[in-house]
């Protein structure tokens, strides 16, 4: 009889461990997170930013984190933008902070890299019945790095140095480690990428496109160099649903020797993400295109931006 208590009283201790934990992680409100910690430490530091200070919001994964650089943009062109991308970032995260920043913010424009599309699902992977069905029961078992969001005394925690850092420098990652990628400068051509976009994903895609229809907001899709990540079959899906929903497309893959990157160098991961180095070329082009397509006005010298040049000047990373 003792044999058969000791799996039962296991299996109720660890059931109420799941039920105690997700109590904890399921804030209301966050019903369609997927990354509590990095939703919740990007609204956090975009609070930080002045009222209706901010004319261009980039958006989506890594691919965005590792490119767009507000500080690059501001010292350049007098852009004032913030980067909301973030490292694995689903489109229903990217929805749920543009749509928590834009209640503070009415930008020009929005950028999205269109890479997150991609990502498979949004929210619940439905191919798994068993396995949705548990996360849905039990959040914790499907919250990427919820346990962060539990709040164990002052920054215990909390976010890594690296988040931090790119807190400070409005959400881009400078990284300036080289691994180079050695495969063909043809890769748009040979590369065999999955080109599915989950229905889920849609869902929230087209929520991101009624907020900014809601908000007055050029939405524009800008696809950062990436041999890993970019195929001409994944060019072709995006410039067609762009083309559907009358959106305006950058594939800067198909312009990468106009931009003089060099992916011996310019690389971070072996042809992934751009370094510092690579996306310091992709923004002189891309902060030029915006300034003079989009009319974003030139803030340099204005007195209610002089914190920008403080902030720059600090950072030293131009």
């Amino acid at each position: 009889m003792k044999k058969i208590w000791k799996p039962i009283g296991f299996i109720f201790v660890l059931v109420c461990l799941l039920v105690a934990s997700s109590f904890l992680i399921a804030h209301k409100g966050f019903e369609d997170v997927y990354d509590i910690e990095l939703v919740k430490r990007k609204m956090k530091a975009t609070d930080q930013e002045e009222e209706n200070s901010l004319d261009v919001l980039f958006t989506g994964d890594s691919e965005s984190s590792n490119t767009f650089s507000p500080f690059q943009y501001w010292k350049e062109e007098g852009i004032a933008s913030y980067n909301l991308g973030g490292s694995a970032q689903r489109i229903n995260d990217c929805y749920a902070v543009l749509e928590y920043v834009l209640q503070r913010q009415s930008p020009k424009v929005v950028v999205l890299e269109p890479n997150t599309l991609f990502r498979k699902n949004a929210i619940y992977n439905k191919e798994d019945v068993v396995l949705m069905m548990a996360e849905k029961v039990f959040p914790v078992l499907h919250h990427h790095n919820a346990y962060k969001s539990i709040n164990l005394g002052v920054n215990l925690i909390g976010a890594s140095n690296e988040n931090a850092y790119a807190d400070l420098c409005k959400g881009y990652y400078p990284r300036s480690k080289v691994r180079p990628y050695k495969g063909s400068n043809q890769y748009m051509k040979t590369n065999q990428r999955e080109t599915t976009i989950y229905p889920e994903t849609m869902e929230y895609f087209e929520k991101i496109v009624d907020l900014c229809k809601e908000h007055n907001i050029e939405l524009i899709m800008v696809s950062s160099p990436s041999p890993k990540n970019w195929s001409n079959e994944r060019h072709d899906v995006i410039a067609n649903l762009c083309e559907k929903y009358g959106i305006v497309y950058y594939d800067l893959n198909e312009i990468d020797d106009t931009l003089g990157l060099d992916w011996s160098k310019d690389t971070l991961d072996y042809g992934d993400h751009l370094n510092k180095a690579g996306a310091t070329k992709v923004n002189t082009y891309l902060g030029k295109l915006l300034k003079d397509t989009y009319d974003i006005p030139d803030h340099r010298g204005e007195s209610a931006y002089d914190i920008w040049d403080q902030q720059e000047a600090q950072l030293n990373l131009y």
